[in-house]
């Protein structure tokens, strides 16, 4: 048993030097192809977001159909130590919508297409949504594809004029795969605190 652990020690004295020589001659991660980790740096342009918000809205089913306005309170935060951005929201019920609407988001930069990814589900549709776009000229574009009873539809959110105080929001829908559109939700979100 001594001298079996004597060759295992003499062996690992051997060893290790050329390990630890190996790893410090090893190519970083960069240079091993490796993608960059943590947060990615876009993640900053949309810090400002963290907080509570009021959007005063209207929403519409239909382009023929008439508006109808509500209040929603929203709250973001960052999550998975910065590399996402949390978005609670509620609508409280009304005549119009009689039980309480509840949706969450979750944004993060995708490093590998350079575009904004969304994901969105509520309490009403129970499905979860993907939407991507690019960040120009001082606003963000996402679009995603849904269904609507059965039928297949495209969503595009815009979110422009944004100040550590405000932004507007704008929901557009198009049923033909993206020849036209209409608006189906705009929105003013004011900060609270």
């Amino acid at each position: 048993m001594r001298v079996r652990t004597l060759v295992l020690g003499l062996v690992a004295a051997a060893v290790l030097p050329g390990l630890v020589l190996a790893q410090s001659d090893a190519p970083s991660q960069s240079e091993q192809g490796m993608p960059p980790m943590g947060p990615p740096e876009e993640m900053k342009e949309c810090a400002w977001l963290v907080g509570d918000w009021t959007a005063d809205m209207k929403m519409r089913m239909a382009a023929d159909s008439p508006w109808v306005a509500t209040r929603g309170s929203a709250h973001y935060e960052t999550v998975l130590d910065g590399g996402a951005l949390l978005m609670t929201f509620e609508i409280p019920p009304s005549a119009e919508m009689p039980m309480l609407f509840r949706g969450m988001g979750l944004q993060t930069w995708d490093r590998e297409t350079n575009q904004w990814q969304m994901t969105w589900t509520d309490n009403m549709t129970c499905r979860t949504t993907i939407y991507t776009g690019p960040r120009t000229e001082g606003q963000t574009v996402m679009t995603g594809e849904d269904l609507w009873n059965g039928m297949k539809m495209l969503s595009r959110i815009t979110a422009s004029d944004e100040t550590p105080t405000g932004f507007d929001w704008l929901m557009e829908t198009s049923l033909d795969g993206g020849k036209s559109w209409y608006a189906s939700g705009q929105a003013k979100y004011t900060r609270v605190k």
